[in-house]
């Protein structure tokens, strides 16, 4: 999970903390440590408080974070992938902006120090700041990934990195789409939810359906249908260009029949998906 989800977050405190650069006296240890906490305050409001919980309570144990948050995807799919979107985007964008600017601010009074004793000083001040345990985290799991990192370039130092297969790549994708669609779709009915599934890609029982469902109940039908075609098109037209462009090399050495077909298998796999890949068939049956 910390692979996929936040590495990148656990690193960017890292590195700007462990930097070999320090505060000169324990006062700055303190301003720099709460404002630190702060930026991670502020981005991650954008969580839900579950994955807050999580990451608090697991208190930087990489297998527990694994196994709370597998046990979070069982339960809660949708939630679970919403939170997976925050931390890859507005999340790891807002705190990036946040420490860039407390870098910048604490840029002169540094001094050359060691990364131990700087993640000590950092990490003694937060430890004693009330509402800070999610920064603590952070930085216990980055130093942590810092450290594995460091000591693997140590032992094998001109070992080339292991190649992801192409499987790993769409399994990846899979998973981002599933969420990006799962989270369009939140607004529509349950009843029309009931209607993709059942049509499972099949565009002439979609229209039996959906005529169905608009001679018993018109005027849900019809808010159904402006979503459609308002609302959950945009958004959803919106997260899928950012997956695309995400994934830019797999979309530019595939064509699209390829993609959907491939996307369409993994999602039809993984549990939580059917909407997703139900709606792809439809998809494909229209162009």
């Amino acid at each position: 999970m910390k692979t996929l989800l936040t590495t990148n977050i656990f690193l960017l405190l890292t590195a700007f903390s462990f930097a070999g650069t320090t505060p000169n006296d324990n006062g700055t240890y303190d301003e720099v440590a709460a404002k630190m906490c702060d930026c991670v305050n502020q981005s991650s409001s954008l969580l839900s408080q579950r994955m807050i919980n999580i990451l608090v309570e697991t208190d930087g144990d990489e297998a527990m974070m694994e196994a709370a948050f597998e046990k979070y995807v069982e339960e809660d799919l949708e939630a679970a992938m919403k939170d997976v979107e925050v931390l890859q985007g507005p999340m790891i964008n807002d705190l990036t902006s946040c420490l860039d600017r407390v870098t910048d601010e604490f840029e002169d009074v540094y001094t050359g120090a060691s990364e131990e004793e700087v993640e000590e000083g950092i990490l003694e001040a937060l430890e004693n700041m009330e509402g800070c345990e999610s920064t603590v985290v952070f930085l216990k799991i980055g130093s942590s990934e810092s450290s594995e990192e460091s000591s693997e370039t140590t032992a094998r130092p001109s070992a080339p990195p292991a190649p992801v297969s192409e499987e790993d790549i769409f399994v990846e994708l899979s998973t981002e789409a599933c969420g990006c669609i799962s989270e369009s779709t939140s607004l529509l009915s349950s009843r029309m939810i009931e209607i993709f599934l059942e049509a499972d890609g099949d565009i002439v029982v979609l229209e039996e359906l959906m005529a169905a469902y608009a001679s018993e109940d018109q005027d849900a039908a019809m808010n159904d249908a402006n979503l459609l075609q308002g609302d959950v098109a945009n958004e959803l037209d919106q997260c899928m260009e950012r997956i695309e462009s995400d994934y830019d090399e797999v979309y530019e050495s595939k064509s699209e029949e390829e993609i959907e077909a491939m996307l369409i298998a993994v999602l039809e796999s993984l549990d939580g998906c059917e909407v997703s890949a139900a709606l792809l068939k439809l998809a494909s049956a229209t162009e």
